[in-house]
């Protein structure tokens, strides 16, 4: 039986297939939401820790509300995670609130610890593809002695366009750098 994080990988990978973005960095995130049906609405409130919401309306609309107040990487990762939801959840609403670093400890509002987990496991497998990281990374720490682990999570960040928060915990996740 496969397990919860297991199948939010599987889902973000059938997602990046379905797509035919495999190697093509950044990941097109929005562009995936729209083609799988969902709008983004925007709203831009700093003081907010609501990072993202996922609805799907009586009509069957699909909304990803999106806080523009952080940052541009952090929307990335605040679409992906809201994908997550309406991929993988049958829910009509689920708010997001700031994620404390990734570290499997969200807070939320509507969703439970599972479905977050899953949508955090999902985000980081569509916006930092397994394959993509380990040849990046490999590529960029080759004829190190003295690899810099600020450098690579910045050069990563860089060339997925995604948080240096999400990097780092994928790097740990993939067993190429410790916690």
């Amino acid at each position: 039986m496969k397990t919860l994080e297991q199948r939010a990988r599987d889902a973000a990978q059938h997602v990046l297939d379905t797509h035919g973005l495999i190697g093509q960095l950044p990941i097109p995130v929005e562009r995936i939401a729209a083609d799988c049906g969902c709008q983004i609405a925007r709203n831009q409130d700093a003081t907010s820790a609501i990072t993202s919401f996922a609805v799907v309306s009586a009509a069957k609309d699909r909304v990803i509300g999106l806080n523009t107040g952080q940052g541009v990487r952090s929307q990335r990762f605040a679409v992906a995670h809201a994908l997550a939801h309406h991929v993988m959840h049958d829910r009509e609403i689920t708010v997001c609130r700031r994620i404390r670093a990734l570290h499997r400890e969200p807070e939320t509002v509507e969703a439970g610890f599972d479905a977050e987990l899953q949508a955090n496991v999902f985000a980081l497998e569509l916006l930092l593809p397994t394959a993509a990281v380990m040849g990046a990374a490999r590529s960029h720490l080759a004829g190190q002695r003295d690899p810099v682990r600020e450098e690579l999570v910045k050069h990563l960040a860089w060339l997925f366009n995604a948080p240096s928060v999400a990097v780092g915990a994928r790097l740990v996740d993939l067993a190429i750098l410790t916690p």
